[in-house]
């Protein structure tokens, strides 16, 4: 039995050291990769957290900037509201200032319509002179 225990037992011993032998490379390998990859991403990192900052700082520039835009663009509205109100305003004062006195031609003309029918009836009582004394100039003649 002595001889038959001892090679395996020899095997078993050589496999545990084979195997802690595999577990260190193992270990070693996992090391380097790690190593690696961090060499590979640190320019990465480097650069996020110095352009982190600046990101952060754009992004708030970006906001001030929309909102800034959009408040104007409230302002300009609410102007041009205004203007319009103004517009409907004046518009409805304008009316009724035609209504109650009329247009300035309106106005004009009914001057000279007054006029005008004063001077139609005082040529009409010269036509009616005239006409008489036509008629009775052949007997007067």
């Amino acid at each position: 039995m002595l001889a038959v225990m001892h090679p395996l037992q020899n095997t078993l011993i050589n496999v545990d050291a084979l195997s802690e032998n595999l577990a260190c490379k193992q270990e070693l390998i996992h090391l380097q990769l790690n190593r690696a990859v961090r060499m590979l991403t640190q320019p990465g990192l480097y650069f996020k957290d110095k352009l982190g900052p600046i990101r952060k700082t754009l992004n708030v520039l970006r906001h001030e900037i929309e909102n800034a835009i959009k408040y104007r663009k409230q302002i300009l509205f609410e102007m041009l509201e205004s203007l319009s109100d103004g517009m409907d305003w004046l518009e409805t004062v304008f009316n009724t200032c035609l209504n109650k006195f009329g247009t300035p031609f309106g106005r004009c003309m009914k001057v000279f319509d007054d006029n005008m029918n004063d001077c139609v009836v005082i040529f009409i009582w010269l036509q009616v002179i005239t006409d008489e004394g036509n008629r009775i100039s052949p007997y007067t003649g």
